[in-house]
């Protein structure tokens, strides 16, 4: 952590640099108000696919204020959640943004960069292996095709929860071309 970061609280401007020093700015004048400080931002987990991370803030409110929201924003896509989980699906660099907010509006912001790698096949989701080992021709028989169906809809059920996703193929028929 370190650096300059800038936040915008309320309608005030608060600025953090190398020495720590912070200035909020209202209209011009500078005020009272100091937005809560964020002394760290980690997580812990495996950073690969398909690993839950969890995320951990060491904070604190200022000018009598209290902390009344801690929120991420894990895509870097101006989405912000108040769960301190988060499961990466595709292998990249992340930047994981914190925002700490305090009774008074002002908040202040925090990035962890994270880079995510593919997990090992045996890692995976079923849903995920079954994707990768099941590939069925466009022209397939009724019954290939209703298979195909199945497969399809088992798959996209673990999509959709993958927490109770349970699997397991009695038959695989591999058409012969």
């Amino acid at each position: 952590m370190g650096g300059q970061f800038i936040s915008h609280g309320n309608s005030g401007y608060n600025e953090k640099s190398a020495d720590h020093n912070v200035r909020c700015v209202r209209g011009g004048q500078f005020d009272d108000l100091v937005p809560p400080t964020i002394t760290s931002f980690t997580s812990s987990g495996e950073t690969q696919t398909y690993s839950e991370l969890i995320f951990f803030a060491e904070y604190s409110a200022n000018s009598g204020s209290t902390i009344v929201s801690v929120e991420y924003d894990y895509l870097n896509d101006g989405t912000w959640v108040s769960a301190n989980k988060y499961t990466y699906t595709q292998a990249g660099t992340y930047q994981v943004k914190l925002k700490v907010t305090d009774s008074n509006g002002e908040f202040t912001q925090e990035s962890l960069e994270l880079s995510v790698a593919d997990a090992p096949f045996e890692n995976l989701p079923l849903s995920v292996q079954l994707q990768t080992y099941i590939t069925i021709p466009e022209e397939l028989t009724s019954v290939e095709q209703n298979i195909q169906n199945e497969i399809n809809s088992a798959i996209a059920a673990c999509k959709a929860d993958p927490s109770s996703c349970d699997i397991k193929p009695s038959v695989v028929v591999i058409p012969m071309y």
